[in-house]
């Protein structure tokens, strides 16, 4: 009796497997699952990004007149953040 199943190494590339049925976006959106953003999640996206990006051009321009001080002041700011947090847990 032949199989029909084929490996990963056998097909042909750029192709996928059927999804499972546990994984359908049919069964996901029974769950309460959605795939959209509301505008809040776009905008956090948004200014999660431009903080980050700031942060890395931020930290070039002070790494060129600091040099490897720059890690060690990182590491204090970062010591006392968390400190902070973990008192204010309390």
């Amino acid at each position: 009796m032949p199989q029909n199943t084929t490996t990963d190494l056998q097909r042909e590339p750029g192709t996928l497997a059927a999804p499972s049925t546990a994984t359908t976006s049919e069964n996901l959106s029974a769950e309460g699952y959605q795939k959209t953003l509301s505008r809040r999640h776009v905008t956090m996206i948004a200014m999660g990004g431009a903080i980050g990006v700031g942060l890395f051009m931020g930290a070039g321009g002070r790494l060129a007149s600091t040099g490897p001080a720059l890690i060690f002041s990182y590491a204090i700011a970062g010591v006392i953040a968390y400190l902070l947090m973990r008192a204010s847990a309390n």
